[in-house]
């Protein structure tokens, strides 16, 4: 589930999360909440707070738009996310630039490094395809 800026920043989205949680009784563990890269890294020390108290409930958080931002690769360490999913502008370079390919194969291995799984938007053709199954998503 896609969270806007404006949800993620709110000082209860922990609690409403879980509410919501408790009020469906749905299991957290199928609960992937989602923001881009920009809202992460727009307070990144408010946004490693959330993740780890979303972490704590059993919910996994993915960043969206992967490798568009101004990101520190630094704070991936700090971040109980699960997914990283790299965004379809990279990914549709792959295969006409080395430089894409070399920054997807750099996100991917750095990401699974930190236990994370990796997501790659947009690939819709035989090379992307094949670059991908190489490098193990």
């Amino acid at each position: 589930m896609n969270l806007s800026a404006l949800q993620f920043n709110d000082e209860y989205i922990v609690e409403t999360v879980r509410g919501i949680l408790d009020e469906t009784g749905m299991s957290p563990e199928f609960l992937d909440l989602e923001i881009t890269e920009s809202i992460a890294m727009n307070n990144a020390t408010s946004a490693s707070e959330k993740f780890k108290k979303m972490d704590d409930l059993v919910v996994s958080m993915s960043i969206d738009d992967f490798s568009t931002g101004y990101s520190s690769l630094a704070y991936l360490k700090n971040f109980k996310v699960q997914r990283i999913k790299i965004d379809k502008l990279l990914i549709d370079d792959i295969g006409t630039d080395m430089g894409a390919e070399s920054i997807a194969r750099a996100i991917t291995t750095m990401s699974h490094s930190f236990g994370m799984d990796v997501t790659a938007e947009g690939v819709t053709n035989k090379k992307t395809n094949g670059f991908f199954t190489k490098v193990k998503m």
